[in-house]
């Protein structure tokens, strides 16, 4: 893997056959989901650009990607530490990915904030909030966790002493 202009590379393929993997530079994704991405990426057979930054993953592993792959996606994939994302979003042969409109947001939102959906969503939000209310409360989990913590902190420095 390395720093790459894609664009010679794009050139060899056909229009809208492209797909881009990229996770952006503040998600961590574990090794497993990595591996389960790669064999997915293998078993589509389709032509990929993925930017797999040094630091996606919190593995301490120099090497995440399963036993083989860059052998077996040849001249199909390429695999990147960085690259123009404008440069290779904006090329014609990559595909899956379209400007979005005011009208689609607009949609979006109505569709969350009403009918079934939205009702649905709204129901598990208050759950969320309720189970987060909780764990915050006096005598929540939260306050338990960081008292058992500060416990175990601690004893650690008293076995030090």
């Amino acid at each position: 893997m390395s720093e790459f202009d894609c664009t010679e590379w794009l050139n060899t393929k056909p229009n809208g056959s492209v797909l881009f993997v990229s996770f952006g530079s503040y998600v961590l994704v574990t090794k497993n989901d990595i591996e389960e991405i790669a064999h997915g990426l293998l078993l589509s057979k389709v032509s990929f650009i993925w930017v797999l930054r040094p630091n996606t993953t919190s593995y301490d592993e120099t090497y995440i990607l399963p036993v083989g792959f860059e052998n077996e996606i040849k001249d199909r994939g390429l695999m990147l530490l960085w690259c123009s994302q404008i440069e290779v979003l904006s090329h014609p042969t990559t595909r899956g990915v379209k400007p979005i409109t005011r009208v689609e947001v607009a949609e979006k939102i109505n569709r969350l904030m009403s009918g079934k959906l939205g009702k649905g969503l709204q129901k598990q939000s208050k759950k969320v909030k309720q189970t987060l209310e909780d764990a915050l409360a006096v005598n929540g989990s939260s306050q338990k966790n960081l008292s058992q913590f500060i416990g175990d902190v601690k004893a650690e420095i008293q076995k030090r002493v």
